[in-house]
């Protein structure tokens, strides 16, 4: 998203410029990677998304999307539990 580029680089929202893409650390991998017709069988493998390689401490678009989804998931979690305790004193 364009609005998404523009303001990573402003310093309230720094934090978030590692959040806008997921990078295959292609530094790591012997030889890099390059397009899918110049690579033989093996460096295709190597030459995939890992999440424990290519998203440290989950900084990466992927991680950000995992995030947000267990902070729902643990609202959501939350309000079953509360749900359940209100019904118990109703009955209680």
């Amino acid at each position: 998203a364009n609005w998404a580029d523009k303001v990573r680089i402003w310093y309230p929202y720094k934090w978030s410029s590692p959040l806008h893409f997921v990078d295959i650390r292609d530094d790591v991998i012997e030889g890099g990677c390059h397009p899918p017709e110049l690579m033989n069988d093996v460096e295709r493998k190597e030459c995939v998304f890992m999440y424990e390689r290519d998203c440290v401490e989950d900084k990466c678009a992927v991680g950000a999307i995992v995030n947000y989804t267990n902070q729902v998931a643990m609202y959501y979690q939350q309000l079953e539990v509360e749900d359940v305790v209100e019904e118990e004193e109703y009955q209680g």
